[in-house]
């Protein structure tokens, strides 16, 4: 007899469909006959708890591709800031295209020095989207943990630059960052000036993989069977063993790994590849650069 195929929609594994399929197998077992000649497995639904799953994620990126050349695969960008923030220090010079977002223009028709206050707010919307070619469900949803490469640090991302997935198919995250700028700037005599604030807009497209650890955060993981018009339990099954339920779907994007805890008992994990396309669209590098020269009319200057 030929193994089950993973349940899949596309690219997608399911492992909730999976942990259901298994339970009601054991369900049925346990009612026995003749019960299970007249359940009906569309009058009960399943209730589960995910926290007693531990889910660890490694992303490994595959490629890079840079806005001016979105065919040629680069390596990795380091200490860019690509989405949140200034931080001219990490950034390099060319990268990004500037964008002028505020200007001002001095004249200064006196024979002293003059020093002038350039201040403004400006907003830029950022926006960074996931899309998944091969990915894993719990059902309606996924949980994966999108570590960012090198100081490439998006809208949304945890404290250890991480994005947290949670659509299926592809998911959009944008935040709106605010720049501001109150500098003092001098003008020579004689002299007009044009103030400028430009940041750099920058874009990164990557492919990645993340290999996702599943594993029981406890001894068991428990599913309730429960009645659809009345919510009762009918039967509680007690998962021991990630092998029992997931040995059987193995494949590309699936596999049943053997473990051993720190007292060398041997247990078992799910190990799920998920694979995708990651692009940011931000904005870095604030600048305020001053463009000055001398007066044409020198006649109107002031004593």
């Amino acid at each position: 007899m030929a193994s089950p195929k993973a349940e899949t929609k596309g690219f997608v594994v399911n492992l909730r469909k999976i942990l259901e399929d298994y339970a009601w197998k054991k369900h049925l077992r346990k009612i026995g006959m003749p019960l299970k000649l007249f359940a009906r497995k569309n009058k009960f639904y399943f209730d589960m708890r995910w926290s007693y799953l531990k889910f660890d994620h490694k992303t490994n990126w595959t490629s890079f591709y840079s806005a001016e050349n979105p065919n040629t695969a680069v390596k990795p960008p380091v200490n860019v800031r690509a989405i949140s923030g200034p931080n001219p220090q990490s950034t390099p010079k060319d990268l990004g295209v500037p964008i002028v977002l505020h200007s001002a223009e001095y004249e200064n028709r006196t024979p002293m020095e003059q020093k002038y206050t350039f201040s403004t707010q400006r907003e830029t919307a950022a926006s960074v989207s996931v899309e998944f070619q091969e990915n894993y469900t719990l059902g309606a949803s996924t949980n994966i943990e999108l570590s960012l490469p090198g100081d490439v640090v998006s809208v949304s991302a945890g404290v250890n630059g991480e994005l947290s997935v949670t659509e299926t198919e592809s998911q959009c995250f944008e935040d709106v960052h605010v720049w501001n700028v109150d500098t003092e700037i001098t003008i020579k005599a004689g002299h007009k000036a044009k103030a400028f604030l430009s940041v750099h807009e920058t874009e990164v497209t990557a492919e990645f993989e993340v290999i996702t650890t599943m594993s029981l955060g406890k001894d068991w993981f428990p599913i309730m069977v429960r009645k659809r018009d009345t919510d009762e339990i009918v039967s509680t099954i007690f998962v021991t063993s990630l092998h029992d339920v997931y040995s059987g779907y193995q494949g590309p994007n699936l596999e049943v790994i053997e473990t051993t805890d720190e007292e060398n008992r041997v247990g078992y994990s799910v190990q799920l590849t998920s694979k995708g396309r990651f692009k940011s669209i931000g904005w870095t590098e604030q600048e305020v650069i001053v463009q000055s020269e001398l007066l044409t009319d020198l006649s109107q200057i002031s004593e």
